[in-house]
């Protein structure tokens, strides 16, 4: 298992130094205020992270750590096809400094480490439904956001949701996650055993788990 938790995600990266700074200056300003030193926080550690290079850094995150037995589980939404710049209003309002990448820019980064890919899922229209359920929670209680915060606030979060719904479902938006260990024999050669997991799950939860069906995009 991991005995360290390091990371070369940017937004993990970012909001790490943000939660630093935050935690040692609570209470110290307005809401108002807080919020412009956060959002400049976030700008700040995006540029380094940038500067450095994070997304190549795989490499340094595995190196010297002990791996013994575990698995390692990539999860990010990322790109279908060939790589290509993050939509500039989200790099700009929503995840300062963000990126997404391409499966191939991160089968790049895992091959040097030593470690075997032992499995790729590709989530396609999962994605999309969430983003449609947090769309329409938002607008159900729109009045109330506005009141939090204002109008802008909503409208650029509501626009955002928008977007990339819009990106899974007509665009190359996915979400990957992909498994890597240290030993090609560290996990069973089919899923079946996550099923197995998943039943074990569902029995110890009171009343057990009701499946819910999910609409197709139209």
């Amino acid at each position: 298992h991991w005995d360290h938790l390091r990371t070369a995600n940017p937004i993990e990266s970012v909001f790490a130094t943000v939660r630093h700074r935050t935690e040692r200056t609570k209470g110290a300003l307005s809401q108002k205020t807080a919020r412009l030193m956060v959002f400049k926080l976030i700008i700040a550690a995006s540029r380094t992270w940038r500067r450095l290079k994070g997304e190549n850094r795989l490499p340094m995150v595995v190196e010297g750590v002990r791996f013994a037995d575990g698995v390692a589980l990539i999860h990010s939404i990322g790109y279908a096809d060939t790589p290509g710049p993050i939509n500039p209003f989200i790099r700009k309002y929503i995840f300062p400094g963000a990126d997404l990448p391409s499966l191939s820019e991160v089968f790049t980064a895992v091959e040097p480490t030593g470690l075997f890919v032992t499995d790729v899922e590709i989530l396609r229209l999962h994605y999309a439904e969430t983003l449609r359920h947090w769309r329409e929670r938002l607008t159900a209680r729109s009045e109330e956001v506005k009141a939090l915060y204002d109008e802008r606030f909503y409208r650029m979060w509501e626009f955002y949701l928008v977007l990339c719904e819009i990106g899974f479902r007509r665009r190359t938006n996915i979400v990957f996650q992909m498994q890597m260990a240290r030993h090609i024999e560290a996990v069973p050669i089919t899923r079946t055993y996550i099923d197995e997991v998943e039943r074990q799950a569902e029995a110890a939860m009171p009343g057990g788990l009701v499946a819910k069906p999910v609409r197709t995009a139209s």
